[in-house]
């Protein structure tokens, strides 16, 4: 039996203009725009300290990451909505995808969607993606168990159609069903990786088309460098965020806000989140 997949409000009125960009592109592979920041890092990494002291939580800048995704897409909620039959529709929840490693020589990549995340503070994020994370590397988890038995069945040449396929019934249809064999909205409305773990400065992901995920952040490694601060140049502790979007969805402008608010964010986190 099908019920409904995602969340999702009734088809948002259009400008003509955004009619066009729909119009424009056949998939979300190809109005894909890229888009990169760099930011002191310094003020975020105080904080994240001062939580992992206060909390005795174990709080990295990919929980702190997925929280300022989740801000996101609260302060500009014409990010997190999803396309459907030439029309856009809201997504009545805010849940962030995290792709991770599932293994130690990170060969095996999955990921787990943290359910309202604007909701959630960075904490209470981090400790249920450890959670989850526990339950996925000890094989515990069976919605990644499902998965891997689903793929594990279908010939290699027949992979793209059958994600294409699952990923039209879901989405484009808003159907989802257990015979599915994965999770209910199983990617959320926005996904975050650290490509920063594998020692890497800055990367842009790609927009995965089954997903119909508008809005990918990558996070870079943190490395030194020369800031200016009040007219000083001084050392400073500097990260590359990575943005990939879907242009039918998210323009220029909006982006550059994004922009603005991942900044806004990075340099007073006491403030944008609340105090310790």
């Amino acid at each position: 039996m099908f019920t409904k997949n995602a969340k999702l409000s009734g088809p948002l009125k259009t400008s003509p203009w955004r009619k066009a960009a729909m119009g424009s592109w056949h998939g979300a592979g190809d109005p894909t725009v890229y888009g990169f920041v760099d930011v002191d890092a310094g003020m975020a990494m105080e904080y994240i300290k001062k939580l992992r002291e206060k909390t005795g939580q174990r709080v990295t800048l990919s929980h702190f990451c997925g929280k300022i995704a989740a801000e996101i897409c609260r302060r500009h909620p014409e990010i997190n909505r999803i396309l459907r039959f030439g029309k856009i529709y809201q997504r009545e929840t805010i849940d962030v995808f995290f792709m991770v490693a599932t293994d130690s020589a990170g060969e095996d990549l999955s990921g787990l969607v943290i359910r309202d995340a604007d909701r959630k503070s960075i904490q209470e994020i981090a400790r249920e993606m450890e959670s989850r994370l526990d339950l996925i590397r000890s094989g515990r988890d069976p919605d990644f168990i499902n998965v891997k038995r689903q793929l594990s069945r279908i010939p290699a040449g027949l992979v793209r159609s059958a994600l294409r396929l699952l990923g039209f019934i879901m989405f484009q249809l808003n159907l989802w069903s257990p015979l599915l064999g994965c999770a209910r909205d199983a990617f959320g409305g926005v996904m975050v990786t650290n490509v920063g773990s594998l020692g890497i400065h800055g990367a842009w992901a790609p927009l995965i088309p089954y997903t119909h995920v508008p809005f990918v952040m990558s996070v870079g490694a943190l490395r030194d460098a020369p800031v200016v601060k009040d007219g000083v140049v001084c050392a400073g502790r500097l990260i590359t965020i990575g943005a990939t979007v879907d242009h039918r969805i998210i323009d220029g402008l909006k982006a550059s806000q994004i922009s603005k608010t991942v900044q806004r964010i990075f340099e007073n986190p006491e403030a944008e989140f609340g105090s310790i």
